[in-house]
């Protein structure tokens, strides 16, 4: 664009040595300001790279320094990615955004089955699938992309279809899985064919825990209760790739960025066709509005991107969240111009306050005081956190006991989606001795908050930190289940208690398969075609027994109803406890 923008001229090809000089100092006061390590920007106009520079360090613990190539794993910056790939397919007529996904994955399955029949296509990558986050369900989940698929049926929605904006990593998963499976390849083959290569961005990658050592990558880090970041180790979820898992440096973001600018061309090649990037810029589904501020328009969502103004221009962003890093892409259509912003400090707004400093610069408008703007907005959600912690939002009974000795509790618990968690005792010798979590690649110890419910402490550091834990127990008294939180918006997410694997062993059942008797009562234990025990008691009802403990088994599908079998010290059964509510009967074995 050669011509005046909003009456000012255009600006050179490079920042001159008082701006950049200028813009630097900036940076690195916000760097220190945010307790950012490292940071990498560029700044694009009218198709040139004005700014690329990096700042800090990559890792607090080598001291070595950010840098134009450093690759920084970008987060949700990567769902403009997947929505990139789908629209080439959907212009080559592969798929169609309005298309039931059912059409093209028969197997594909959601809790609501109205749901699952209609959601398109286009739901999955605006948001408006009705279900919420769960983002515990896949964070380093050791799940494979399509076993979390095959288990979406369990993961619970919170609205109903197309009833308004729920950010969702996982449907952008589904996105991904649909493209691979119709044209026969991977999410990351396609994206590399359809964007990368095209685009000219060799060093992008899929996983940062698989880069070398020897390579220019920065670390995650976490600042604790005092700023102070902390590095740690790569974490990575393959299984929700499409949404969030690639890494890049900034000069490919770079192109990235000139590409997306200049209408899907860069170095004379076309990377998207005109309407390909119209499609992602076009208004889907408006975002509930966030903290206001009269600069910054109403956002709604389009493909992949979010679609606002800034001062009163066409605005094009996302954000970019993952453990440890902090990213965002800002464009500013009207004039040709854009910014990415890259960091290696988990969920920090720094980002924002160096994108809009830029794009103050980029307009010629007087630089609005975005750092101290969202440090206060920070503050006020600090002291409302600190409010809560302080028993304001959650009364605590107080002088209350666990209802169980301490090692009742410990055992492995599962869910069909979330996967299966892990609760130890941390001192067997001490009886007041706290438990331990264990979930994916988590772990936290948990004090006693009152009665059957335990707290992770409160630590930065940890994401189970505050996780509260509720243990329940069965007719009989046993620790059966425990509920924890962990997706707000619907019902709490209950882990089943998962028996020792032992009890489901040939060997372990064989000597209890029989007949059962006394008086007129007559039962009859079998194994079932999947190798469980059933029971066979009046009116020839076969009911499932699930293993509890010892020989203790829960009849399936018959509330409060248990049975326990005793045996001989020769190791024979010799009869079986029928427990039911207000009562229950013993019943001798049937030999010959």
């Amino acid at each position: 664009m050669d011509g005046d923008v909003a009456g000012f001229p255009a600006p050179p090809k490079r920042m001159n040595p008082t701006a950049q000089l200028e813009y630097d100092e900036f940076v690195t006061r916000e760097m220190a300001q945010w307790h950012v390590p490292g940071c990498a920007i560029a700044i694009v106009r009218d198709g040139a790279v004005v700014h690329a520079n990096g700042y800090g360090v990559r890792d607090v613990q080598t001291g070595l320094p950010v840098s134009a190539s450093t690759l920084f794993p970008i987060g949700s910056l990567t769902k403009s990615f997947t929505a990139a790939m789908i629209a080439v397919l959907v212009r080559r007529g592969k798929l169609d955004w309005d298309r039931p996904v059912r059409e093209y994955l028969p197997d594909f399955q959601l809790w609501d089955e109205n749901a699952t029949r209609r959601i398109t296509l286009r739901d999955l990558l605006t948001h408006q699938t009705g279900l919420p986050p769960h983002d515990m369900a896949w964070e380093r989940s050791p799940l494979s992309r399509e076993e979390f698929y095959h288990r979406l049926r369990y993961l619970q929605p919170s609205q109903d279809l197309r009833q308004g904006y729920q950010y969702n990593n996982v449907m952008f998963m589904v996105a991904g899985y649909l493209a691979g499976r119709i044209m026969g390849r991977t999410w990351e083959e396609l994206v590399k064919q359809i964007v990368l290569d095209p685009v000219g961005m060799p060093r992008t990658s899929f996983v940062a825990r698989d880069i070398p050592a020897t390579e220019n990558l920065a670390k995650p880090h976490r600042a604790d209760s005092d700023g102070v970041p902390h590095d740690f180790a790569f974490r990575s979820d393959e299984a929700i790739a499409p949404a969030g898992a690639l890494v890049a440096p900034l000069d490919e973001m770079a192109r990235y960025v000139q590409m997306l600018l200049n209408r899907g061309r860069i170095d004379g090649r076309e990377v998207l066709a005109p309407q390909d990037v119209a499609a992602l810029r076009t208004p889907q589904v408006v975002v509930p509005a966030g903290a206001k501020y009269s600069e910054l328009g109403p956002s709604q969502y389009g493909l992949g991107v979010l679609v606002s103004s800034y001062r009163g221009h066409t605005h094009i962003y996302h954000g970019g969240k993952c453990e440890g890093f902090s990213a965002l892409i800002s464009l500013l259509p009207d004039i040709h111009a854009g910014v990415v912003v890259l960091s290696n400090l988990d969920a920090t707004r720094m980002p924002f306050v160096l994108a809009y400093r830029a794009l103050d610069q980029l307009l010629n408008l007087h630089p609005i005081a975005w750092g101290d703007r969202f440090r206060e907005f920070q503050k006020a959600l600090d002291r409302s956190n600190s409010a809560g912690a302080a028993g304001l939002s959650h009364p605590r009974w107080e002088n209350t006991r666990p209802s169980h000795p301490i090692d009742a509790y410990a055992g492995e618990f599962a869910h069909p989606a979330y996967g299966s968690l892990t609760i130890r005792v941390l001192d067997p010798n001490r009886a007041d001795s706290p438990l331990a979590l264990d979930f994916h690649e988590f772990s936290t110890c948990l004090d006693h908050f009152h009665f059957d419910i335990f707290e992770a402490p409160a630590d930065p550091l940890n994401r189970l930190e505050r996780t509260r834990v509720k243990f329940e127990t069965d007719w009989n008294g046993e620790i059966s289940r425990l509920q924890i939180p962990f997706e707000p918006l619907v019902a709490d997410i209950v882990f089943e208690r998962v028996p020792d694997p032992r009890m489901s062993s040939a060997e372990f059942l064989s000597p209890l398969v029989g007949r059962y008797g006394t008086g007129t009562r007559a039962l009859r234990v079998e194994f079932d075609e999947d190798g469980s025990l059933r029971l066979i008691a009046r009116h020839r009802v076969a009911r499932r027994l699930i293993p509890v403990r010892g020989l203790l088994f829960r009849v399936e599908g018959s509330g409060g109803y248990a049975v326990e079998f005793r045996k001989d010290a020769d190791g024979a059964a010799t009869c079986v406890a029928f427990y039911r509510p207000g009562g229950g009967y013993a019943a001798e074995r049937v030999v010959g």
